[in-house]
């Protein structure tokens, strides 16, 4: 069987383009900006306290289901454990099961302010989730670029995300960079695939800081999150590249039977 071989054209149109770097570079500028200017006009969410609401968003998409522990009985019953865990901590909890674009739209953006913390369960990575678009079966990846483009303040509580959080990106920028005021309120399960059963689940556990920095910069990301690489792979050859190749593989030769999504937001 032939060695898998990264098309020459597509690595001169990737070096041409400067790679994904100059892209991740500038929007990730962009989103730090953003940051600092909802921080100098005090567009903030209230701080987490006592009588705060938090909103618990459960996305599920059945076509990406591929162990039962993911079933959409899971979800259900996550969310209202999660539910009593919230009031029972004399928060008010703001369920929203099947949660779609429009409800992360409307939790980031102004009719969402007063929410200080975040829960997310979702199938995803470190810096993407599937959601769906309310559309049919139709779903959509929402990237950190995405998500930070949603918000109109930034979240003083913690944003917590009971998903798988591997580093499969060139540039793994966490989901919540561009929404909460400080990136070490960004709880992840940081190179783990886990699947939750209840909140007794020992990989609960794994749910932690992503973070000591209040601010994760552009280097920092690349340094602390960087590509998940096969170590088969020599060292040698470009991130850029690798991605690229990756990319090309799983679309052609190890092409997944899972439905793929509409877009990207």
């Amino acid at each position: 069987m032939r060695a898998f071989e990264v098309p020459r054209s597509a690595i001169a149109g990737l070096a041409a383009r400067g790679g994904y770097s100059m892209r991740d570079r500038v929007e990730y500028r962009k989103l730090l900006e953003k940051r600092h200017r909802f921080q100098d006009e005090g567009r903030l969410s209230p701080p987490d306290s006592p009588g705060a609401t938090v909103a618990v968003l459960l996305p599920f998409v059945a076509g990406l289901v591929q162990d039962e522990r993911d079933n959409w009985d899971s979800f259900a019953r996550d969310a209202e454990l999660l539910e009593q865990k919230i009031v029972r901590t004399r928060r008010i909890p703001d369920i929203r099961l099947g949660a779609t674009t429009n409800d992360f739209r409307d939790v980031m953006g102004e009719n969402g302010r007063h929410i200080p913390t975040v829960v997310v369960r979702a199938f995803g990575s470190l810096a993407s989730i599937n959601v769906p678009t309310g559309q049919g079966d139709n779903y959509a990846r929402l990237s950190w670029l995405g998500l930070s483009r949603m918000a109109s303040h930034l979240k003083k509580g913690k944003f917590f995300m009971r998903t798988c959080a591997v580093r499969n990106r060139r540039f793994n920028a966490p989901l919540a960079a561009g929404v909460v005021n400080s990136h070490c309120d960004i709880w992840a399960a940081v190179d783990h695939i886990i699947r939750i059963v209840g909140l007794d689940d020992e990989a609960n556990a794994l749910i932690r800081p992503i973070t000591d920095m209040p601010e994760l910069s552009y280097e920092d990301v690349l340094q602390q999150f960087p590509i998940g690489r096969n170590w088969r792979v020599p060292t040698a050859i470009p991130d850029e590249v690798y991605a690229l190749a990756k990319g090309i593989y799983n679309n052609s030769v190890n092409r997944s039977p899972l439905p793929k999504p509409v877009y990207m937001e």
